[in-house]
């Protein structure tokens, strides 16, 4: 009897989580954005998403449970780019730089 051995739990590795994570990740966008428009009509929510294009080099450095020098590195200049760009376009500048301009008042 043949057996595929891509179809074992070493064969799915990583891709065995990711498809939770998307989706644990998807949900926690949607229900944060239905309750900031439920809770206050006049808030704002806006997430800067993660970046898409990335080399095979970086997600192998990036796969989950990575805690490097280079894994930690590669992660903070990602989010520092991210960052940079969504602070310099100009349809997002006004938004952002609001955000940490406004005074914020918590509701507990």
């Amino acid at each position: 009897m043949k057996t595929n051995r891509s179809r074992s739990f070493w064969g799915w590795k990583g891709k065995l989580f990711e498809t939770p994570l998307d989706g644990q990740n998807f949900f926690a966008d949607h229900f944060a954005k239905r309750i900031v428009s439920c809770t206050n009509p006049q808030g704002k929510y806006f997430r800067i998403p993660s970046p898409r294009q990335l080399s095979k080099e970086h997600l192998d450095d990036i796969e989950m449970d990575k805690a490097g020098k280079n894994s930690i590195k590669l992660l903070e200049s990602l989010g520092n780019q991210q960052g940079i760009d969504y602070t310099t376009k100009p349809e997002y500048k006004p938004l952002i730089g609001a955000f940490f301009k406004e005074k914020k008042h918590y509701v507990l």
